[in-house]
């Protein structure tokens, strides 16, 4: 036997962020620091695994030393003092780039923010972090936080990633309150630096051009539970939504008109409460979760007394920004989920669903025109070993829903054909500029069941056929019928009887790597 035997199975059982990745599935790894899991948090390093068809790899660094680390005596010294913490301690997110869906990026409490190639383990993960890291020496280190104090404190939230590619995420600075930066740093990175850090040596990447920072316009500090949320809907474009969630915290929404380096168009809207049609106020007690519902384009925040429903581009009213609470299409309030239970994530599939993990009513799914409740899971009469969940994640290659739950992971199948999926919108891209570098895919959203997608060249030529089925999406991974990766130019992309969206696919994209 050459090494140590391991099960087939995840090295985490508690998983508050999850992602997919085309190349490698499923992607889950340890919580953070959540509202829910506060007494629960010893120092853990990150502890991703990914699961592709049935077969569970654990990708972590926790197992399998950088090569760097293991061909150099003080590094590897230092790795097996501290494997609790490295590359960074307590991870926080979990976001696979889309530029690049071989790299992932997550946050964390202590340790700043990290890069990791899911297709080399032996290669150094790219991290940021105070100037008097525990791990400053090792390759792939940027000192890009100012020091600290307590340890290395370096408190970044689950990183998110905007419909320009650009990603965000928000620096918790508590400890010098008093000091040089007092107020909260939103944090962000553009595609341009990040191919540019990708493409570089671990030992290079110090001096490239990578965070830059936009502070907000307030006094008070983000707690280490804070969130970020980048709005992609179209419309919502531009916008990001601040939760720093100290208790009865304020809400930011920043519009930074699409160009974030330059602070003199900036607008911000910030309230401290969401009022109801009948004049109800709802503060922020403890936020669990903030996303964008990818149909309706409105904001759905988690607290720990009930789930938030309002619409980013609303004008405030005295202060307050206009919504209710989470509750069906045309209905009443606890038709989902009773306005009491909270809820801990929310997350949506490929065919617009939405999928609600509770703290103690299991999951509960609601269909893409938000007008039914289409399925409830409970631990009695499903997989779920419990009806506290944490996490949640779909998986489109098996068109399952990955549940972390108190007790444990389980993967449920729902039976998407089964329902007739009809909603509202028009057909839409998920982006309508394909840039140099850019390594993803494009999705077609918004569409009713059966459509055929056909994307032709300037020149009139088909390139590539695609139907739906009952999906409200598909994805086009830019390649013709052939395999080959599509060449710059503008591409027609006409969806049955809908008007024809246009997609610029601008020369110099990476045509080269697969995904």
């Amino acid at each position: 036997m050459t090494g140590p035997r391991r099960p087939k199975a995840p090295a985490a059982f508690i998983a508050t962020y999850m992602d997919y990745s085309p190349g490698y599935g499923m992607l889950v790894t340890n919580h953070g620091y959540e509202p829910e899991l506060w007494c629960n948090i010893p120092i853990n390093p990150p502890l991703l695994s990914s699961l592709k068809g049935r077969d569970w790899t654990i990708l972590s660094h926790a197992y399998h030393a950088p090569a760097s680390v293991r061909g150099n005596e003080s590094l590897g010294n230092t790795y097996r003092l501290n494997i609790n913490r490295f590359p960074l301690p307590d991870p926080n997110g979990l976001l696979v780039d889309p530029l690049d869906r071989r790299m992932i990026v997550c946050g964390s409490m202590f340790g700043g923010i990290m890069f990791q190639d899911l297709s080399d383990i032996d290669r150094d993960v790219i991290r940021f972090a105070a100037d008097n890291d525990l791990f400053r020496d090792f390759p792939g280190f940027v000192a890009a936080m100012p020091t600290q104090t307590w340890g290395t404190l370096s408190c970044l939230s689950p990183p998110v990633c905007d419909s320009g590619n650009v990603i965000w995420s928000l620096f918790s600075n508590a400890f010098e309150a008093g000091g040089p930066h007092p107020r909260a740093q939103l944090k962000y990175i553009t595609e341009e630096s990040r191919r540019a850090i990708y493409s570089s040596a671990p030992e290079n990447v110090a001096s490239l051009k990578n965070w830059e920072t936009i502070m907000l316009p307030v006094d008070n500090f983000p707690a280490w539970s804070c969130k970020v949320a980048a709005a992609r809907h179209h419309g919502n474009e531009n916008l990001i939504v601040v939760c720093m969630n100290n208790y009865d915290d304020n809400i930011i929404i920043l519009d930074h008109k699409g160009t974030p380096g330059d602070i003199s168009d900036d607008e911000y809207r910030i309230f401290s409460a969401i009022r109801d049609s009948a004049g109800q106020l709802s503060e922020f007690a403890r936020i669990n979760n903030i996303v964008e519902d990818p149909v309706t384009g409105l904001m759905l925040l988690s607290t720990i007394e009930k789930t938030l429903v309002f619409n980013p581009r609303s004008e405030l009213a005295d202060g307050y920004m206009p919504g209710g609470t989470l509750r069906l299409d045309g209905g009443k309030a606890g038709d989902i989920i009773p306005d009491a239970c909270h809820v801990n994530k929310i997350v949506f599939d490929t065919a617009g669903r939405m999928w609600i993990g509770t703290n103690n009513q299991g999951v509960v799914g609601v269909s893409a025109d938000r007008k039914s409740v289409v399925a409830r899971y409970r631990a009695s009469d499903s997989p779920l070993p419990s009806d506290c969940v944490y996490g949640l994640g779909w998986n489109p290659d098996s068109g399952s829903l990955m549940v972390s739950t108190k007790l444990g992971l389980a993967e449920v199948f729902p039976d998407v054909s089964a329902e007739a999926v009809s909603g509202s919108g028009s057909p839409s891209l998920s982006m309508t500029h394909v840039t140099p570098g850019y390594n993803g895919s494009v999705e077609i959203r918004n569409l009713s069941s059966g459509k055929d997608i056909v994307i032709r060249d300037n020149r009139g030529r088909t390139v590539r056929h695609l139907r739906n089925g009952s999906a409200r999406c598909v994805v086009w991974n830019l390649k013709d019928e052939s395999g080959e990766r599509v060449p710059g130019g503008v591409y027609d992309i006409s969806v049955s009887d809908a008007e024809s969206l246009t997609l610029v696919v601008m020369s110099g994209y990476s045509r080269s790597i697969e995904k």
